[in-house]
């Protein structure tokens, strides 16, 4: 998708003015909220690969988890709804709403999978996190997933410009 991404022509109408400050804050906000989640999602997260996950998911909602059980999925759900708002041509939508759904359809067939391989201790994990996220609980995710969040955001923003030649972010206005 990358390579077929590249190869189509950066000149495209968008549909609406992504271009616009108000769209760029919006984005930049939805961005840093989705690199605390990513950042946060690699601390005991039970949905990853390993022997230990079952017992992570009879733990308590940690971190990132009592904002939802898939941080790291909505991560990129967001990554893909802060580019389609900066962005709105068609080679955007067709990328970043091909990660959205894969993310998004993608974690809600993990639950299934998941309890499938954990049973109880994911069917407890399942009752006590939400798919959705909490936006509200990003306020008691901790200090180090925002800290690992906002140093993920800045060097992201910053190498924007030199990766794809726009400057985002802070570093839009700066």
């Amino acid at each position: 998708m990358a390579l077929a991404f590249r190869g189509l022509p950066m000149a495209q109408v968008p549909l609406w003015n992504g271009n616009s400050d108000a769209a760029w804050a919006l984005a930049s906000v939805l961005m840093l909220i989705a690199s605390v989640l990513f950042a946060g999602s690699h601390r005991g997260n039970p949905a990853m690969p390993g022997p230990q996950g079952k017992d992570l998911a009879r733990k308590a909602p940690h971190g990132v988890f009592k904002v939802t059980r898939h941080p790291m999925m909505w991560s990129f759900a967001l990554w893909s709804a802060a580019h389609i708002l900066a962005s709105p041509t068609p080679r955007v939508l067709v990328l970043a709403g091909a990660i959205a759904f894969l993310a998004l359809a993608g974690s809600f067939l993990q639950d299934r999978k998941k309890y499938l391989t954990m049973g109880a201790a994911w069917e407890t994990w399942h009752r006590h996190t939400t798919f959705a996220p909490r936006l509200t609980a990003l306020a008691s995710v901790g200090l180090v997933p925002w800290l690992a969040g906002l140093a993920l955001w800045l060097g992201a923003s910053w190498l924007h410009l030199w990766l794809v030649g726009i400057p985002a972010g802070i570093f839009r206005w700066i």
